[in-house]
C-alpha cells in the first residue's frame, strides 16, 4: 500500500512533467489593440470563473487584464468582438495554444480577425471562429 503523501507527491510530479516542472502559475498578461479603422470596438471577454464585462475601446485604444492560469490546466477566456454591422468570437486566451507561447500576450484586433505578436505589421494571424 503506498502512502497517501507519496501518492500525492507522484500525481504532482506527473502534472509537472506534462506542463514542465516545476509549474508555478504566474500571473498571465493580455492585451488587446483596436486597429479597425475609424470604428468603436466592443469587447465582451469571459471564462468559465469570470466575467469581465463589456468595454468599448476607441480607434487605436487598448485594453488589458490579467489572471492566473489553472494549476491544472485548461484556463480559456473568449471573447465576442463587435464593430458597426459586424460580430465575431474568438478566444482570446487558450492555454494549450498560448500557455508555452506568452506571459504577456498582445492582440491586434483586425476586420480579418485576431493578429498575435508584440508588433502588428508582424503578427500571427489567426480567423474568426464565426
Amino acid at each position: 500500500m503506498v502512502p497517501p503523501l507519496i501518492s500525492l507527491l507522484i500525481l504532482f510530479s506527473s502534472i509537472g512533467f506534462i506542463r514542465g516542472w516545476p509549474y508555478i502559475p504566474d500571473k498571465t498578461y493580455v492585451q488587446i489593440h483596436n486597429v479597425i479603422p475609424g470604428a468603436n470596438l466592443t469587447v465582451h471577454f469571459r471564462s468559465k470563473e469570470d466575467d469581465l464585462r463589456v468595454h468599448v475601446l476607441p480607434p487605436l485604444d487598448q485594453y488589458e487584464f490579467r489572471f492566473k492560469p489553472s494549476f491544472f490546466g485548461g484556463t480559456l477566456f473568449y471573447c465576442l468582438f463587435s464593430w458597426p454591422e459586424e460580430s465575431h468570437h474568438f478566444d482570446i486566451y487558450d492555454e494549450k495554444r498560448d500557455y508555452y507561447m506568452c506571459s504577456h500576450c498582445t492582440w491586434w484586433i483586425k476586420t480579418s480577425g485576431a493578429c498575435s505578436g508584440s508588433d502588428q505589421d508582424k503578427c500571427t494571424p489567426y480567423h474568426w471562429k464565426n
